[in-house]
């Protein structure tokens, strides 16, 4: 049964039944964890995005219902498992109200950004890095930090030494003033740093003013 399937059966009882619901998406977790090796986690992301959208439609008998399954059944089932994505920590940072899980999640993902800025662990997708530096999640990266340096130069080694298909990528993700600014000092003139310039003409940036 996906996620879906499973909210609307928990619709049908969970005024009468709380704990039964409850229990059913433990064990529907415990399965979805279980098999993440062979699965991925796109089981894991479609629960938290199922759970969360029910809980914001939820009417006022389901709230705490919704709330307590959200919180302590999913968000604490999958802060639990070992190696989950960046994409899903971020995700389960931005929808957790425990201040303890929030501070857990927030050190766990920054360590995951200035890992793979060191080279110890993968290089972040591009549409995630630039998000990251423009400051589009929970992990802090402010103009003129050390964090926002570092990305806007992991960022720029990529379009330089990448394909063109990265270049219209970049531009694609709607990089922050900031990060524009950034990228185009360190490209220069190179033919990469005149691409970007004329990519940066032609966006809703110029015609600002």
């Amino acid at each position: 049964m996906d996620a879906r399937r499973l909210v609307l059966a928990s619709q049908l009882v969970s005024v009468d039944n709380p704990a039964l619901v409850l229990s059913w998406w433990r064990l529907w977790l415990d399965d979805a964890a279980d098999n993440c090796g062979q699965t991925g986690w796109g089981r894991c992301r479609e629960v938290l995005s199922e759970v969360r959208e029910w809980q914001r439609s939820a009417t006022d008998g389901h709230q705490d219902q919704t709330e307590c399954l959200l919180q302590d059944v999913v968000i604490g089932k999958l802060c639990s498992m070992l190696g989950a994505p960046l994409e899903l920590l971020l995700e389960l940072l931005a929808s957790a109200s425990s201040s303890d899980i929030r501070q857990m999640l927030t050190a766990d993902c920054e360590a995951r950004v200035r890992g793979s800025l060191r080279g110890d662990l993968p290089s972040l997708p591009l549409p995630l890095a630039v998000a990251i530096t423009n400051g589009e999640t929970p992990v802090l990266c402010m103009p003129e930090s050390s964090m926002f340096s570092d990305m806007t130069k992991a960022i720029t080694e990529r379009l330089l030494l990448g394909q063109q298909q990265d270049v219209d990528l970049f531009c694609r993700c709607v990089p922050s003033r900031a990060l524009w600014k950034a990228v185009l000092e360190r490209a220069g003139n190179s033919k990469i740093g005149l691409e970007l310039q004329w990519h940066l003409r032609q966006s809703s940036f110029m015609s600002e003013g």
